[in-house]
């Protein structure tokens, strides 16, 4: 029964994904795009003493699959999830949806950093435990949710034509987008990792 309830709550958060990603710009999402939101939400949770679920969680290849949410279509979880509705944080959901828009070009490398992920991957057992989360991944977690919480209540995510996430303060977007648009659109670093702008001046700096 509890397996149940935990399936189901995932449900509800991809119900939730696809009714308010537009909100993030996030395209038609893959299989892995919605596999990391529930990944990443079910991790935010755990730390903020929410409710969160491990079930049937295994480590592949390209990240963490709930394998038993992998077997279903979007159609079929659709038309099962004739429930009442499950008790989800819309905080930590609309943060993991900043998080997927944030970091959509290297979210993978974030999760295949986890010892969550190593330690279920490299084992001849591929299942995700709460034996596997380290301390190391609680303080990698707790700092990209202060940090997407932070860029979600404060800052504009503008990408360049390099597909560079950069980070403007929001009362200040308009204004470095509308007087340095070919300076924001040059900027081309070395990995595509979030970068802050700001202003000073008369020059733009990015950190």
């Amino acid at each position: 029964m509890e397996n149940k309830k935990n399936f189901e709550f995932n449900v509800e958060l991809l119900k939730y994904f696809w009714n308010n990603r537009e909100r993030q710009y996030l395209p038609q999402p893959s299989g892995i795009i919605k596999q990391k939101y529930l990944f990443f939400y079910n991790m935010f949770a755990k730390i903020n003493g929410e409710k969160y679920t491990l079930d049937d969680l295994k480590a592949f290849k390209n990240g963490p699959i709930y394998y038993d949410i992998y077997k279903k279509s979007k159609e079929t979880l659709l038309e099962q999830l004739e429930i009442p509705k499950q008790n989800i944080d819309k905080e930590i959901a609309d943060i993991t949806l900043t998080l997927m828009y944030l970091y959509k070009n290297t979210i993978s490398t974030i999760t295949h950093s986890l010892d969550i992920w190593k330690n279920a991957f490299f084992s001849k057992d591929n299942n995700m435990s709460e034996a596997d989360f380290s301390e190391t991944d609680a303080f990698k977690i707790e700092l990209l949710f202060n940090e997407t919480k932070n860029v979600l209540e404060n800052y504009s995510i503008f990408y360049n034509k390099y597909e560079v996430p950069l980070l403007i303060i929001k009362e200040k977007k308009n204004y470095i987008v509308n007087n340095y648009y070919e300076i924001l659109q040059s900027y081309k670093p070395n990995e595509k990792y979030p970068t802050y702008v700001t202003e000073e001046n008369g020059e733009l700096y990015f950190d």
